[in-house]
Order: C-alpha cells, then sequence, then structure tokens
C-alpha cells in the first residue's frame, strides 16, 4: 500500500490532522468542563457528593438569586419575543420606510458589549439621568434596569433568526392564498406563524440564555438583584469559594442544557421553504405606514441608548458641564492608557485568524474526508458542546483547568493566545454550523476529479474549495472578531493583571465611577467593531460598483 498519494500528500494526513483536531478540543473544551466537574463533587481529592449543592441551598441569596435570573429570562423572553416579530415582520412582510438604516440600527447592539446599554440607561434614567427630570425617579438599580438592559441586548439575537424564517417562506403560498380568497388575517396566522414557528422558538431560546447568563448588565445596574452569573463572580473573586462558585456554574447550566436541546431539535425540524430570491410584498399605504410607525417606535429606546453613550462620552463632566469635548478620551490620564483597546484587538484578531483555520479545517474534515464515523460522532458532539456552556461557565472552567503554576501553563496562562483559544471554544459551535453547511452543498466530486487530474487532496483544498468559500469564511472571522472585541463574561477570569482586555477595563471603569470614560472606552469599541463591518463588506461593495460601471 503507498504511504503517499500522488501530488505528495500523506495518505494518512486527514486521519493525522482530525485526530490532532480532536486533541485540541478534548484540552481546550472536554478537560475545563471535567475540572469544572471536578471542582463541584470534590475537595482535597475526596468525594463530597452533593454537599457543595446542599451548601447552595443553605447559603443565603444564592437560591434567591437563583429565582430572580429565571424570572429575568422569562420576563425578558416574553418582551422581546413580541417585540423581534414586529420588526422582522415589518422589514420582510411591509414596505418598511427606511428599512435599510432600521435593519442596520436594530442590530448595532450586536457590536457592543453587553453592558454599554447599561450605561446608556444610567445615561437616561439614573438618578440624574436627562429622562428623570420629568419622568421622576426610576429604580433603575434592580431589576427594571437588568430587564431593560438584557432586552436591548438581546433584540438583535432574537431578530435575526427570525428575519431568516419569515424570508424562507415560500412566496408563492401568499399568492396561492390570495388566489383562494384568504384576506390578510387568515394568511397571517394559516401562513406566516407557522412558517416561523422555528425562528420563534430558535430566538426565544437564545434569549432567555443570553439573559440568563449576560455578566455586564447584572454587574452594573443589578445592585441587590443578585442574579447567578454575578453571584459566581463573587464567590470566586471576592470570596475565593472555588468549589461553591463550580457548583453554581453547573447550577447556571442546567436551564442552559434543556433549551440547548429543544433549540437543536427545532433546528432539525425546520425545512427552507424558499423556492426563489426574496421579494417584499406589493405595497399597502395603511399597513406599511402603520408598521413603519410601530418598528420606529420600537426601535426608538435601543437607539437612544446607544446613542446617548456616544454622547456620553463627550461630555466634558456628567451631568454638571455638558459641553462637548475630547478630555474623555485622552487615557494617557488613567491608568489604563489606549493598552486595554490593543489588548482587545490584538485577541480578536488572533482568535478571527486562529479560529478560522481550525474551525474550518475541522469542518472540511468532518465534512469531505472519508474517516471513521465514530471520530466525525466525537466531533460533531464536542463542536455542539460549547452553545450549551455560557461564557461565565467556560471562563471558570479555564481557572480551574488551566490556572497551574507548573510549566507550560505558567507562561500560557493569561496571555492573549490563552485567551484566543478561549475566545474560539466559545463561539465554535455557530461557526461550525456555518462552515459545514456550506461545505455540505458543495459537489462532492471536486476532491475526486482532482485525484483523476494528479492534484492532492492537499491542493485541491487550497487551490479549489478555499476560494468557493471565500464569502463564508470572511463572515465566520468577522463573527469571530466582534464577539471577542466585545466579550466580558468569560475573559472576566482569565486576563492578566495590569493588561485588561477593552471589555475588563469599562467594567473596571464603571466601578471606580468614571462613567464617562467607560463611554469613551465604550464607543472606541463600536467604532472597531464598524470598522470591520466595513472592510467586511467593501469588497462587495467594489464588485458591485465594478460591475455597475461595466
Amino acid at each position: 500500500m503507498r504511504a503517499r498519494a500522488r501530488g505528495g500528500w500523506p495518505a494518512l494526513a486527514p486521519g493525522a490532522a482530525f485526530c490532532a483536531i480532536l486533541a485540541a478540543l478534548c484540552l481546550f473544551l472536554l478537560w475545563p468542563v471535567l475540572a469544572l466537574l471536578e471542582k463541584s463533587f470534590f475537595t482535597a481529592g475526596q468525594f463530597a457528593g452533593l454537599d457543595f449543592f446542599r451548601q447552595f441551598i443553605a447559603t443565603p441569596g444564592l437560591p434567591i438569586a437563583l429565582r430572580n435570573t429565571l424570572c429575568t429570562g422569562l420576563a425578558v423572553t416574553a418582551a422581546t419575543l413580541p417585540l423581534s416579530f414586529l420588526l422582522a415582520y415589518a422589514f420582510t412582510n411591509t414596505r418598511f420606510k427606511g428599512r435599510g438604516p432600521g435593519r442596520s440600527l436594530a442590530l448595532l447592539p450586536l457590536f457592543i458589549p453587553s453592558f454599554l446599554p447599561a450605561i446608556g440607561l444610567i445615561y437616561l434614567f439614573g438618578a440624574q439621568g436627562l429622562a428623570s427630570s420629568f419622568l421622576g425617579e426610576i429604580p433603575l438599580y434592580g431589576p427594571l434596569g437588568v430587564f431593560l438592559g438584557c432586552l436591548i441586548f438581546s433584540l438583535p439575537h432574537a431578530l435575526l433568526p427570525l428575519i431568516t424564517a419569515l424570508e424562507d417562506i415560500d412566496p408563492a403560498l401568499y399568492v396561492a392564498a390570495r388566489t383562494l380568497g384568504a384576506g390578510p388575517w387568515r394568511r397571517f396566522w394559516r401562513i406566516t406563524l407557522p412558517g416561523a414557528r422555528y425562528g420563534l422558538i430558535s430566538s426565544g431560546i437564545v434569549t432567555f440564555v443570553l439573559s440568563i447568563t449576560d455578566f455586564g448588565v447584572p454587574k452594573v445596574l443589578g445592585g441587590d438583584f443578585s442574579m447567578l452569573s454575578t453571584e459566581i463572580f463573587k464567590q470566586i473573586i471576592g470570596m475565593q469559594n472555588f468549589n461553591l462558585g463550580a457548583t453554581v456554574s453547573l447550577v447556571l447550566l442546567l436551564p442552559c442544557l434543556p433549551a440547548f436541546l429543544i433549540d437543536r431539535l427545532a433546528r432539525r425540524r425546520q425545512r427552507f421553504k424558499r423556492s426563489g430570491q426574496f421579494t417584499l410584498p406589493a405595497a399597502s399605504g395603511a399597513r406599511d405606514a402603520a408598521f413603519t410607525a410601530l418598528g420606529w417606535f420600537a426601535l426608538l429606546l435601543p437607539v437612544l441608548v446607544v446613542g446617548v453613550v456616544i454622547w456620553g462620552s463627550f461630555v466634558t463632566f456628567w451631568p454638571y458641564e455638558l459641553e462637548p469635548g475630547l478630555a474623555n478620551y485622552d487615557f494617557g490620564q488613567t491608568i489604563y492608557g489606549l493598552a486595554p483597546l490593543g489588548s482587545s484587538l490584538l485577541l480578536a484578531g488572533c482568535t478571527a485568524l486562529g479560529g478560522v483555520v481550525f474551525i474550518f479545517c475541522g469542518s472540511y474534515l468532518a465534512e469531505r474526508c472519508h474517516l471513521p464515523r465514530f471520530l466525525k460522532a466525537c466531533y460533531r458532539l464536542l463542536a455542539m458542546l460549547p452553545l450549551a456552556l455560557p461564557g461565565t461557565v467556560l471562563g471558570l472552567a479555564y481557572v480551574f483547568a488551566f490556572n497551574n503554576p507548573h510549566p507550560p501553563w505558567q507562561a500560557f496562562y493569561g496571555t492573549i493566545p490563552f485567551l484566543a483559544c478561549n475566545c474560539v471554544v466559545h463561539f465554535y459551535t455557530v461557526c461550525h454550523f456555518t462552515f459545514s453547511g456550506s461545505l455540505s452543498r458543495l459537489d462532492p466530486n471536486y476532491e475526486s476529479a482532482g485525484a483523476c487530474l494528479g492534484a492532492s487532496r492537499l491542493r485541491t483544498f487550497r487551490y479549489v474549495i478555499v476560494p468557493m468559500q471565500n464569502r463564508t469564511i470572511a463572515d465566520v472571522a468577522f463573527y469571530l472578531f466582534v464577539n471577542a472585541l466585545t466579550t466580558v463574561s468569560a475573559v472576566i477570569f482569565l486576563y492578566a493583571p495590569g493588561s485588561p482586555p477593552a471589555s475588563v477595563a469599562i467594567l473596571q471603569m464603571l466601578d471606580s465611577g468614571a462613567l464617562a470614560q467607560a463611554s469613551a472606552m465604550g464607543t472606541l469599541l463600536l467604532l472597531s467593531a464598524l470598522l470591520a463591518l466595513f472592510f467586511r463588506r467593501l469588497p462587495g461593495l467594489v464588485l458591485k460598483r465594478f460591475k455597475g460601471e461595466r
């Protein structure tokens, strides 16, 4: 048997590469999860059984935090679903006035850390907020503030699956319904809602999980309203109670697992219904005017919250000197300087580059190479696991697994490459699904044709598969870049002292009362994310302009 295929590509190389990827996932995903489980059930090497869970129940405040977390998740989901469905329906099923800008503004919270809406709410409804003078005192620090902050942050995450679901409904169904005399309400109840039901399920699950696992909003606006995500931070950082912190993490994980399973079941049962290119419906004056008004009203609070953060970053001294200036951007006067922004950009770049290479290779080997089914099944299971792990839980698991004074972890822990590994694992599932879906749609005979022409699999991969996946690769790179740029829940436990990422530095600024400087750093993060979006879309704009000139 030949040990080397034509073109110099070792015949066993795909299997060896796939095993290396599996080993890396076991090291940076499975091992931390096992370390977390070990801390929850063992102490000093002895099996503790359910002692730490009994301690969880007996500890004042922790059962209350669990109740607060679940109630907040349900309340935010109940409010976000109809709001996001209204916007998705307005964007896809009506002639919404200002549809392009409206969609862009609705997705704006995707490009900021979760606690930036909390800062905007402080500017608007805090004790000295812009709206407090005529609305009166609003109990912002507590359940109301956490609810509003999570609502604003989760809105675009709920909106995207609904837009996709509504755009995938076959337009021929509406044509047939009109031909049969069905009115608008009947078409809505018989076509639109059934067609969007899996999108509604996915949006509800995403909103629920985001709102119960978010760290930034309850950290800024929670006050005495405790939630599990902040309790984990208190137990680990404040009290150094690692066993109880791990137990709280597992309790937080419990509602995420069934939500993850429901979402997976909904995605499997969903079928794409679109038979052609998506088109907007015919104009209808009353309907379009009503949904335009309702849609822009629904966008009012998110737009105001993000806008007031940008405005607050230029205020000289809130709330006494409102003259605009650039003093808040002079980070040289702070203990941080611009180093946190540089750290975040470096972290985002390493995550995007390393994550795209690693995840794309893993997805390619799993989808298009002849490998043992057992290995592929293990890979797919590991690839799905991060979706069920909140960032706070994953960050804590990394502490237990890698915070080791012995080499090589002593030199690796807390560095940018280490944080990038955590971010790649954290956002692995969405990227894997994206690559797998795109690769599975390619003709399965490309590699066979390349072999017949004397090209190795590596050469076919490099010169055929990768160029055909350029758009998907760019989309995944952008997704990883923006999420790594704005994440806080995992890296809050892992950064090296003295060199925090910008998202962590903003939280530290807020703790010290530097609201305007925190707004300025957050605005720079938003600007960085928007610049990344611009460069992502630039090739398409240039190509469109070139085709238009021709």
